[in-house]
């Protein structure tokens, strides 16, 4: 598979991470990844896992939880973008004690799970409303400038958005620009796995975009820029 050599980056990772006796990090991402590479179907791949240790390694586990999972964030993020499969809502993974597993060992089972909150969506065969828009352009890091030819405008880096940015840190539908009162814009967040942050502060719910504003999506950033 293409993605193997980058998944085993990661692996190699968890390897630096271990020392001393008990659970050893590789054998916990291996098994997330085995256990996500069992759940994919019909182009999707399941976003929830759930990781149960030995009593004897609750220590351990207690110091290497936060890195196993933004590691294993990042293998699926890998996984899911080289093949293209689509996920039900941000990662989720969950340490728990397994009863009767040996000192050292470590099961996973991975499950669809829809996120606690979605965004409203319109109803199948329902009309989307498309505004128009003139003079207004997003500005990205390296100067780009992006015309925002209408709204709703959707930015993601899976294909299909409106604007489509090839950075892991966004999530593949992330944001949305939409028309506001009397030609204002506003700004939401798609129940992305990193948020929206409106002038260095993180959203929450339809905000108001206002020309000149800085909003970023995970590790990018954009400008809104408008004629005068």
């Amino acid at each position: 598979m293409t993605d193997q050599p980058r998944i085993e980056r990661f692996l190699e990772q968890a390897a630096r991470m271990a020392s001393g006796a008990g659970i050893h990090p590789v054998e916990v991402l291996q098994r997330i990844q085995a256990a996500a590479e069992a759940s994919i179907r019909d182009g999707a791949i399941a976003n929830a896992y759930r990781v149960q240790y030995a009593p004897a390694d609750v220590d351990r586990i207690a110091r290497l939880r936060d890195q196993l999972a933004r590691g294993a964030g990042r293998m699926l993020d890998e996984l899911a973008n080289g093949r293209g499969l689509r996920q039900l809502g941000p990662w989720q993974f969950e340490f728990v004690e397994g009863a009767g597993l040996a000192a050292g060992t470590v099961r996973v089972s991975a499950t669809y799970r829809e996120p606690a909150h979605r965004p409203e969506t319109a109803a199948t065969g329902a009309t989307r409303v498309i505004t128009r828009q003139r003079g207004k352009r997003l500005v990205l890091d390296d100067g780009t400038r992006v015309p925002l030819t209408h709204t709703p405008f959707v930015i993601g880096r899976g294909v299909g958005c409106d604007l489509v940015v090839p950075d892991l840190s966004i999530s593949r539908r992330h944001a949305e620009i939409c028309s506001g009162a009397g030609g204002s814009l506003t700004i939401r967040d798609l129940e992305s796995r990193n948020g929206v942050l409106l002038d260095g502060v993180r959203i929450a719910g339809e905000t108001e975009l206002p020309p000149g504003a800085m909003f970023a999506l995970g590790d990018a950033r954009f400008w809104l820029e408008t004629d005068a």
